[in-house]
């Protein structure tokens, strides 16, 4: 309400370049700042053996999820791999104080198709999943500001295909590096559901560009949470 309040501000923290730009678009005063991410758990990371037939999904609340049952069609009609997909969200289990009347996401139409919807479970289980997947669909029209699934996938060594130019988390997958962005985005409508599906075929068609971005997520520079905790006392210390 008052924008030249943040002027009494020390330092303001933002958890991505993206973030930055938004707010100091809305307040032209902000000072001093420094960036500081989110940053992974330390049971996060590839596990011995990787399913690369296996496709993995994980938004809360669900950013994308109506439109993998007709992405996955596509792919699995379109590649000779046995592939199959899991998606783990179900927002009245993760955020039970989100929902109400106002929770109209139609689950059964994702339970009745080749998806297979799985709650929300343990981290540690979580991460053993996704330690083993092949790929992360993630066909999100959000704009994040610093994605928790994000790190943790490239963390776990698995390749991200999901929306570019939005948010933070080109920040994060690199095109052909380690993951796969679309150009056009969700308001463009069926073309953005295309790239998605187009660029998750030319990964699991092209075994060795599967297993270049494998290694690209790996290389990725996630920090943990202890870093980050760092990165926080040497920001307070500073300003203290």
């Amino acid at each position: 309400p008052e924008p030249k309040t943040v002027k009494a501000f020390a330092c303001t923290v933002f958890m991505s370049n993206y973030a930055e730009r938004v707010w100091r678009t809305f307040y032209k005063d902000i000072g001093k700042s420094v960036v500081i991410p989110n940053g992974v758990d330390e049971v996060f990371g590839p596990r011995p053996t990787r399913d690369l037939n296996y496709l993995i999904y994980a938004s809360a609340p669900n950013r994308g999820l109506d439109k993998l049952p007709l992405i996955f069609d596509a792919i699995r009609s379109r590649t000779k791999r046995p592939v199959r997909m899991r998606a783990f969200s179900r927002l009245s289990l993760s955020h039970p104080q989100e929902v109400g009347s106002g929770d109209r996401f139609d689950y059964k139409a994702i339970e009745d198709s080749s998806v297979e919807l799985a709650d929300p479970i343990p981290q540690a289980s979580f991460a053993e999943q996704l330690g083993r997947a092949g790929l992360m669909i993630l066909p999100s029209g959000y704009p994040e500001i610093c994605s928790n699934v994000v790190l943790q996938a490239l963390a776990s060594g698995t390749p991200v295909i999901t929306t570019g130019s939005l948010g933070a988390t080109p920040e994060w997958v690199k095109h052909l590096r380690n993951g796969m962005l679309t150009t056009f985005q969700p308001h463009d409508y069926m073309v953005h559901t295309l790239e998605i599906v187009r660029n998750a075929l030319e990964v699991l068609d092209n075994p060795r560009l599967h297993q270049a971005l494998i290694l690209g997520a790996l290389a990725t520079r996630v920090p943990s949470w202890q870093e980050i905790g760092q990165s926080w006392q040497r920001m307070l210390r500073r300003f203290s």
